[in-house]
């Protein structure tokens, strides 16, 4: 019988419903859950360290290290943040925000699955693929034409969204 692949552990942040993972860096979502993605690589059994381990098999991580370092005035001393990616920036300005209300009013209308994964994850064929291109880009149309009876620039994450998502399975075969 097999057992539940082991979680890679969270922690929370200040901000409600945002989880820093170490392997997938800050996402919005329940905190009471585990990583979505750490969920669904582990069922893929897809190697989260350099030594091909996988979540269920106890990954023991790495401290990357550029080799350039800052000192802070206070005296410590760290790696410095040149080449890394800002993950802070998609704070800024309105779309994250609204993009989750989105979601949030998606799940809402479409519940989630059994295991706490979004409707829309079940998506992996070209179909569906199409389906959210056509539907960002009649979102995008209507954002442009100024139509405010629904959130249009947030439909567009979303169905963007939705589109890479499919197309990154579908590459994955």
């Amino acid at each position: 019988m097999e057992s539940e692949p082991a979680i890679i552990p969270f922690q929370v942040r200040t901000k409600p419903n945002i989880i820093v993972c170490p392997a997938h860096g800050p996402m919005y979502q329940d905190p009471t859950k585990p990583c979505l993605l750490c969920v669904i690589e582990a069922e893929k059994g897809a190697a989260h360290a350099e030594d091909g381990r996988t979540p269920a098999q106890g990954v023991k991580f790495v401290v990357k290290d550029s080799g350039d370092r800052q000192q802070f005035v206070s005296g410590m001393v760290r790696d410095v943040t040149i080449g890394k990616v800002e993950c802070h920036r998609a704070f800024d300005g309105p779309m994250l925000e609204r993009w989750v209300e989105h979601l949030t009013a998606g799940a809402a209308k479409y519940p989630d699955l059994n295991d706490g994964r979004p409707n829309w994850m079940l998506a992996n064929g070209q179909a569906e693929e199409l389906r959210f291109r056509e539907s960002a880009t009649r979102h995008f149309f209507q954002w442009m034409r100024g139509d405010t009876d629904e959130d249009h620039a947030a439909a567009v994450f979303f169905n963007i969204n939705g589109f890479e998502y499919v197309k990154a399975r579908r590459a994955q075969g």
